[in-house]
């Protein structure tokens, strides 16, 4: 297992990244799909890899610590933006409560973040101020939703349609 950038180069301790993956039990790929296997899998250095599609960076004890999807990326303001990576700052302040951060277009079609938190409604000043500290502007989420239990799917994860259609 290793982190790496876009670029597929090893990121350093605290920089996030994705997970990837190398070793004898990796697949030979995804049956008749040339497109898929070309963006799940990289060689680099004579090793071939899988990419999770998991955002991860390791900590200072080299343990790797997982931050979301990376099917959750979007596009602020010109900047790439992975709502996981919000979602784990908020999880980060607000400890026991369960996060999830979705793009939305307002009605000037401008892409915007909402963040959904399961609890009851409080003064979100303290996080946001907590969110400034450790993200640029563009991140910081520009709707908030309560929620007092999120909503499952068949699979027993949180229904991210159900959420976005508590948008008003």
């Amino acid at each position: 297992m290793a982190i790496f950038d876009e670029q597929h180069n090893e990121c350093p301790m605290g920089e996030v990244g994705e997970l990837c993956l190398a070793g004898s039990q990796l697949t030979v790929g995804y049956y008749k799909n040339k497109e898929k296997n070309e963006e799940s899998f990289f060689v680099k250095e004579g090793i071939r890899w899988y990419r999770s599609g998991d955002l991860a960076y390791s900590d200072a004890d080299g343990d790797m610590m997982y931050i979301g999807r990376l099917d959750y990326q979007t596009k602020i303001r010109g900047y790439r933006v992975e709502l996981g990576e919000v979602e784990w700052h908020a999880r980060e302040f607000l400890r026991d409560k369960n996060v999830v951060c979705m793009a939305i277009d307002n009605k000037d079609g401008v892409t915007e973040i909402a963040m959904f938190v399961e609890c009851k409604e409080f003064n979100p000043n303290d996080m946001n101020d907590y969110l400034r500290s450790r993200m640029p502007a563009y991140m910081i989420p520009t709707r908030l939703y309560f929620v007092p239990e999120f909503p499952l799917n068949s699979n027993g994860k949180t229904d991210r349609v159900k959420l976005k259609a508590l948008i008003r």
